[in-house]
């Protein structure tokens, strides 16, 4: 291989598109004889939205190479991919007329063939290629998932099965997913269909335990994303330690909406006999004192579920209410700092869900007499968190002294949580353009309601490797659209953006993607920018605006996202009207709407914050 032919497939490996295609163009003009070239140049071209110029380059190389079955192969495949499933199965019957005993012409035909349902002829492929090459891992997954599309899941588990004991073998002797993708990722594929099936036969400790072993031998994003979605559809009923360590990375690395997570997992934490105790003890003026507090109080799972997300579940936000109110009623120094890590974690849950635990009169009284001691340069570390745990720091007289302050490493994460990123929002809102002026009374309201209370407040969001083409991401979700390559960048609109959570999911989510993302609030804005700079996404530009002005805009959209939006609006239709003027033809919108019925669950908890005048 040239030295441009390495350099385009290790810059395709990164994913650097724009480098593989440079690299593959280079080595293609040095030797127009080479399948490789052709073969990278239209991978690098297809990845980046250019499907119909990938198919100009590997038609050309079949031309030009008409012997070079690798290349009527890779032809074949890009137009399945492009559901052009007539010629993708005309060029491999071309190509296996010239290698009759190929295996891999055998399975790629098969496969086309098994997405068209004609499982004999499918079927009769794949055992063919397995039968010349029983050691190929990717043809015993292909013949599960024939099984598996048929209906015959016990003959596709014994296919996968074969497939997972291929790959432990491989993996026993050393080799890894970095190294021999073409064993790893066919042995991940397996893990998780026999993991699938698994989990719809009701054995779902077993299905987690399959997706836990491709995810320790290095199985990428739909392994992670797979263990996810099966965890959160588990109801669990008794405590699992074991499955704690994954979690927590689950969360850490945000595989889903960390909320998800949280919803799923709280029973291993809540189902301890540690917890369940400790719910019993509430009143307790020893509370701190007691086994079970230390117990709970240094459970991992918790510690990550307080720091990296929001705690719904109302048994466990009892016992952490009554906890901080011990934490603040306790002048044991034994007892601060042996929850001082529990403390802190606790201090940012509290920020985070903006001070939502219940407080009582003594409590606020308790709270209100120690807050004028952070105005001391010696104030202890259990003081800061205690004010921490029940005011936002930020908004303190004493911020800035704190903020400048050099505290212990334990104390660091409440002090960038509570006053650096506040800060950082603060100066990133003079950088922030306005696209539009704000004159409607609705949208000024609403901007007056949001910029006090940026919502929703968040702390991790998944970060995906992977990246859709446009028309390939509408076939894979509406498979019956008739849909056309686009070739240059997708243009997005977000429309009310809010903190930011959904202007990232569509910046990750398509393929060269330009993303424009605006909101009435200024503070959410800023905490969107302050969020995607921390991520490094930086194909987002956010910019103050009103829906209802956009009008005037010179722009139009491929993509236009608007969800929880346009209720808030006076006249509604009003504002889909002026979104639908923004569309490119054979543009889509992607919207959601609230409503009295799809939310009437949370009418009587409304009406009660109504009459008890509760402030946020």
């Amino acid at each position: 291989m040239t030295d441009a032919l390495q350099r385009a497939a290790a810059a395709l490996n990164a994913n650097a598109l724009d480098e593989a295609e440079v690299h593959a163009r280079a080595a293609l003009d040095a030797a127009p004889n080479q399948p490789r070239a052709y073969d990278l140049l239209a991978l690098a071209l297809e990845r980046k939205g250019h499907s119909d110029a990938a198919l100009a380059v590997l038609q050309r190389g079949v031309e030009a190479l008409p012997d070079a079955m690798p290349l009527h192969n890779s032809l074949a495949l890009l137009y399945a991919r492009m559901g052009r499933l007539r010629e993708a199965e005309d060029q491999l019957l071309y190509a296996i007329g010239f290698e009759p005993n190929e295996p891999e012409l055998a399975a790629n035909l098969g496969i086309i063939l098994a997405s068209q349902r004609r499982f004999p002829e499918a079927d009769q492929l794949l055992r063919q290629a397995i039968a010349r090459a029983p050691g190929t891992l990717r043809y015993h997954v292909e013949l599960g998932r024939l099984n598996l599309a048929g209906g015959r899941p016990n003959a596709a588990g014994a296919a996968f099965g074969e497939a997972i004991k291929l790959g432990r073998a491989h993996a026993k002797t050393g080799k890894t997913a970095a190294t021999d993708p073409q064993i790893f990722d066919p042995y991940f594929d397996a893990l998780n269909h026999l993991a699938g099936i698994a989990f719809n036969d009701g054995k779902k400790p077993l299905a987690l335990s399959l997706f836990q072993e491709a995810i320790h031998f290095g199985a990428g994003e739909p392994a992670r994303l797979q263990f996810a979605n099966h965890l959160v559809a588990t109801t669990f009923t008794a405590p699992q330690l074991e499955l704690k360590p994954i979690i927590i990375r689950a969360l850490r690395e945000a595989w889903i909406l960390p909320s998800e997570i949280v919803r799923a997992a709280t029973p291993l934490i809540t189902l301890e006999p540690a917890f369940q105790t400790l719910l019993g003890k509430l009143d307790s003026k020893a509370l701190l004192a007691s086994d079970e507090a230390r117990t709970v109080a240094s459970d991992p799972l918790l510690l990550t579920f307080l720091n990296d997300a929001l705690v719904t579940d109302p048994a466990l936000e009892r016992v952490l209410t009554a906890m901080r109110a011990a934490f603040l009623r306790t002048t044991s120094a034994n007892e601060r700092t042996t929850f001082r890590t529990f403390a802190a974690v606790l201090a940012n849950q509290c920020f985070t869900n903006e001070y939502a635990f219940a407080e009582t009169p003594a409590e606020r009284a308790a709270v209100d007499a120690l807050l004028p001691r952070l105005q001391d340069d010696t104030v202890e570390d259990s003081t800061l968190l205690l004010a921490a745990a029940y005011r936002p720091l930020n908004t303190l007289p004493a911020a800035e002294r704190l903020r400048a302050r050099i505290w212990p490493e334990s104390i660091e994460p409440v002090i960038t949580r509570q006053l650096r990123e506040p800060a950082t929002e603060r100066r990133l809102i003079e950088a922030i353009p306005k696209l539009t002026p704000i004159e409607d009374p609705t949208s000024k309201a609403v901007q007056r309601q949001y910029e006090e209370n940026p919502f929703p407040r968040w702390v991790r969001t998944p970060v995906t490797e992977r990246r859709f083409p446009l028309d390939a991401w509408l076939r894979l979700h509406f498979p019956n659209l008739n849909v056309a390559s686009k070739a240059d960048r997708v243009e997005i609109l977000v429309a009310g953006c809010g903190t930011g959570q959904e202007a990232i999911a569509s910046a990750q989510r398509f393929a060269d993607a330009n993303v424009l993302a605006i909101d009435l609030s200024m503070p959410s804005l800023a905490y969107a920018l302050r969020k995607s700079a921390e991520l490094k996404i930086n194909n987002i530009h956010y910019a103050q605006g009103d829906i209802l002005a956009l009008s005037a805009l010179d722009r139009r959209f491929d993509v236009i996202e608007c969800a929880g939006v346009l209720h808030h609006l006076a006249d509604p239709l009003a504002g889909w009207r002026v979104l639908s003027e923004l569309l490119a033809p054979g543009g889509i919108m992607l919207m959601a709407l609230y409503s009295e019925q799809g939310r009437k669950d949370l009418a009587p908890a409304i009406d009660l914050v109504r009459m008890g005048k509760y402030g946020s």
